[in-house]
Parts: C-alpha cells; structure tokens; sequence
C-alpha cells in the first residue's frame, strides 16, 4: 500500500500549495513523493504523531513529555 496515493490527478498540485500526510511511515508518502515533484511544499505526519503523545502525556500524567528529548532518541535518522 505504500506505493498508493488518494490524489491520482497531479494537475491538482500547483507550486504555492503544501501538502500534508497524516501518515507517518513511511516518511514520505507517495502522496508526498507526488507533491514534492510538483514543487508542493510537503508536511509528513511525525509531526501530528509526537505532539498527540505530548497532549496524551498530559492528559494522563500531567507532566509535559519533553518533546525535543523524544524527536532526539526516537526519530532523529
């Protein structure tokens, strides 16, 4: 399924758009592949992924997760 995009139409795409992906594995989506060719500006979901566990951390603990130290030891390539 990695290699599937919901956007088949690439006309879609213009310059001045960005384009984001909720997906956050792999990295770049094809939807994001597609875009980034078009010259799309491209946000992945990794994003979306650490500051929902920030608010969920929150949530449950009350603490604030140290984000930049969780970006560091688990998504840093």
């Amino acid at each position: 399924m990695e290699n599937i995009s919901i956007i088949t139409d690439h006309s879609l795409f213009r310059k001045e758009l960005v384009v984001t992906d909720v997906v956050y594995e792999p990295e770049k989506t094809k939807l994001l592949q597609d875009a980034e060719a078009a010259g799309c500006k491209t946000v992945g979901g990794l994003g979306m992924l650490i500051y929902q566990g920030a608010a969920a951390a929150k949530l449950y603990t009350g603490l604030d997760m140290p984000v930049e130290e969780v970006k560091e030891k688990f998504f840093k390539k």
